[in-house]
């Protein structure tokens, strides 16, 4: 009886304990069940905003006449996710280690901190520094009528009678509103030798060169390559006169948002403010800001810290446009007409050419070491001194694509050549492309040639909506790029995005992608690498832009590179925008894949 009773006490007291370990388990199971319930509602309320606010999966599959966003769509998402290798040649990450450093705050990366550089870009304007000096000390209440006007005078032999070989010089005195002569200099003239076609249109055209003084003279020359009578053509702009030019530095110097605002939807949900120069904006001093610089680079990248406080991935960025302080600078800060580019006194002076038995490219060979400009245009076709031969169409270019791997880094400039590529070689494309998705990673392929193109955009800032996977820094990419030889063509496109910010931040970029071209060409030196330079347009911020043009070509002037100049181009054959349409995008196409098939020896 005792043993029969020992073992019901035994028996009841392991159903006790057993009974106590399963209300346990019970209580364990029904909390997690609880908290993946919660979890469960969180991702679903999170998801459905973002649905809201963020392109459809059906918009970013939506299919194009030319674009396959089908199985090599599906493995870029799959890849942007894991970062991996793409081995799929129909993936627009093929070939390249993916890494998305954009969008991470910087607590992400193995790197905690960095200095945040900022170069002296003045250092590329020597001209300009002494000018700014004189202007100051000469106009120190900047009086509104010491602008240079089109009073000034322009003086040429125009009686003389000249031959091809010849260089035409001219005398340029600078005036202001009220017609007196300027005794100091730094003011921009847009120069130009021409002469138009019956229908109105210029078919034969020379940039001139214009040399500064510092006095309010300047010198005007230019190569007579062509026979014919031309005109000769000045203007200038109270925008580009050394008083506007001085208001467009203190423009871009100013911590402000020129009228647009970056605005990223984080990982938690949140919208927050970002910038390039969001710790330098008032209303943010004094705080703690969220630090999504680069850090391959250190480029500047800030966010504000959303109401959670948690320093969160961006998932999505897009733009506002806040005001056109753009314009609003332009009419508190300029005099009346600063948008209107006006002929100086004595443009249109008549200049007779006759022919002579010269050997222009020789002629250019022996004075490449003066002012000269890289090329000039002949009957409608711009002949540059860079390249002995260049291609008349794309149908004539089509053979120098053969097995060649080509990128295109950079803004909307440089894709519009990638779809120039993609409708003339033809290619078919891979990658999205949508208003919502329109700069995401390309590819273009034609399987028949073995051609291959890349399309990728700029980091930050970039004035165009998307996630952090469609603005890869430049330097990043190249970095990433696993392959080369003299098959191998690199292009880069960038400055739009960065004309109203203080130059500093742009030369810093460069700094950067001259870096890692320095780097990648010690693995790959037989890779061909072209910048494009910028365009001259009708636009009255053409001084910003030329700002950025000398700094691209001073800074890669001795980087092992091909630089093509856009410049003397559109200085002849200016653009109405930024963006050259029609006939103009087709010419500037052929410019710039000419190295292709005829790269400089």
């Amino acid at each position: 009886m005792r043993k029969r009773a020992t073992c019901f006490v035994l028996i009841g007291s392991g159903l006790l304990v057993l009974s106590v370990c399963t209300l346990i388990l019970l209580a364990r199971l029904t909390r997690l069940l609880e908290k993946t319930h919660l979890h469960f509602h969180e991702n679903a309320k999170r998801m459905d905003t973002l649905k809201r606010s963020m392109p459809s999966s059906k918009s970013l599959l939506a299919e194009s006449s030319n674009i396959v966003t089908d199985r090599a769509s599906l493995i870029d998402l799959r890849t942007r996710r894991n970062r991996t290798e793409v081995t799929d040649p129909r993936s627009t990450y093929y070939g390249l280690v993916y890494k998305d450093t954009n969008g991470l705050p910087l607590n992400r990366h193995p790197v905690k901190t960095f200095t945040k550089l900022k170069p002296n870009w003045m250092q590329y304007f020597p001209h300009l520094m002494k000018s700014l000096e004189q202007y100051r000390v000469k106009n120190p209440s900047h009086d509104p009528d010491l602008y240079t006007w089109k009073t000034s005078i322009l003086s040429v032999q125009s009686e003389k009678l000249y031959g091809v070989g010849d260089t035409l010089y001219a005398h340029i005195q600078a005036k202001d509103i009220l017609n007196r002569s300027k005794e100091y200099g730094g003011d921009c003239f847009r120069a130009r030798l021409i002469r138009k076609g019956s229908n109105g249109e210029v078919v034969d055209g020379i940039p001139c060169q214009i040399q500064d003084h510092l006095n309010g003279s300047y010198t005007l020359q230019v190569p007579l390559l062509l026979p014919g009578t031309f005109t000769l053509e000045v203007k200038t702009s109270v925008a580009l006169s050394i008083e506007g030019i001085d208001k467009w530095i203190k423009f871009s110097a100013l911590p402000d948002h020129k009228g647009l605002m970056f605005v990223s939807r984080l990982t938690t949900n949140e919208t927050v403010e970002c910038n390039m120069h969001l710790n330098d904006l008032e209303k943010y001093e004094n705080t703690t800001l969220c630090d999504y610089s680069n850090p391959r680079n250190q480029e500047r990248w800030y966010c504000a810290v959303p109401p959670s406080g948690v320093c969160s991935p961006i998932l999505y960025t897009k733009i506002e446009k806040l005001s056109n302080q753009y314009l609003v600078f332009l009419q508190e800060d300029m005099p009346k007409d600063y948008g209107q580019l006006n002929q100086i006194s004595g443009s249109g002076a008549k200049i007779k050419v006759i022919e002579e038995n010269i050997d222009i490219y020789d002629l250019y060979q022996k004075n490449n070491d003066v002012l000269w400009p890289t090329g000039y245009l002949k009957q409608g076709k711009w002949i540059s001194f860079k390249q002995t031969e260049t291609i008349q169409s794309m149908e004539e270019a089509r053979p120098c694509f053969k097995n060649k791997i080509i990128y295109m880094l950079g803004d909307s400039t440089i894709h519009q050549f990638f779809n120039e590529a993609v409708k003339d070689i033809p290619l078919v494309q891979y990658g999205f492309n949508n208003i919502t998705h329109k700069h995401n990673p390309k590819l273009g392929r034609n399987e028949k040639t073995n051609t291959t193109f890349y399309h990728r955009t700029h980091g930050q800032p970039l004035q165009l909506p998307g996630p952090p996977s469609d603005r890869s820094y430049i330097s990043d990419v190249i970095d990433n790029i696993n392959t080369g030889g003299p098959d191998v063509y690199i292009y880069i496109a960038i400055g739009l995005h960065l004309l109203n910010y203080e130059p500093s931040f742009y030369v810093h970029r460069l700094e950067g992608i001259r870096n890692s071209i320095k780097t990648y060409l010690k693995k790959f030196s037989a890779t061909r690498i072209i910048i494009k330079g910028l365009n001259v347009t009708e636009w009255p911020q053409e001084w910003q832009i030329l700002k950025l043009e000398t700094i691209l070509k001073r800074m890669f002037k001795d980087a092992d590179v091909l630089f093509v100049n856009l410049w003397d181009y559109t200085t002849v054959l200016p653009l109405p925008e930024y963006h050259p349409l029609g006939d103009a995008l087709h010419k500037q196409a052929l410019l710039l894949f000419d190295p292709v098939c005829h790269w400089p020896k």
